[in-house]
């Protein structure tokens, strides 16, 4: 892990106190970096939606991915890309406004992405 990647998560914990769990994964399922609840799960989960999702955007002819949010009774999980071959995946509780994580998400990565490299 580097100072970027422990950056990028660290921000995302610091704009929005909703977030419980964040994970920089690469697309291979390598977890590059991990912040707050442990859950091997979360790294897993962030790498299968992103190929799962990518593929089929890609094959349905819809451009590249932009973002997954699974959401579920306690509350939900979103992926963002960072670049061609990782993403983040953020778990957020219940409560938590999905439009606001995947702003806060996108700021985050924007900030960060020249200097986040997998």
């Amino acid at each position: 892990m580097n100072s970027s990647q422990s950056a990028l998560l660290n921000e995302l914990f610091f704009i929005n106190p909703d977030i419980l769990a964040a994970s920089l994964v690469k697309t291979d399922g390598t977890v590059l970096s991990h912040r707050g609840q442990e859950d091997a799960g979360l790294a897993a989960l962030g790498s299968m939606l992103a190929v799962v999702a990518g593929r089929a955007v890609t094959e349905l002819g819809r451009g590249m991915l932009t973002s997954v949010v699974v959401e579920g009774d306690e509350g939900f999980v979103v992926v963002e890309p960072v670049n061609d071959d990782s993403v983040v995946a953020v778990v957020a509780h219940r409560g938590a406004a999905p439009g606001l994580v995947i702003s806060d998400v996108r700021a985050s990565i924007k900030a960060h992405n020249a200097s986040v490299r997998s």
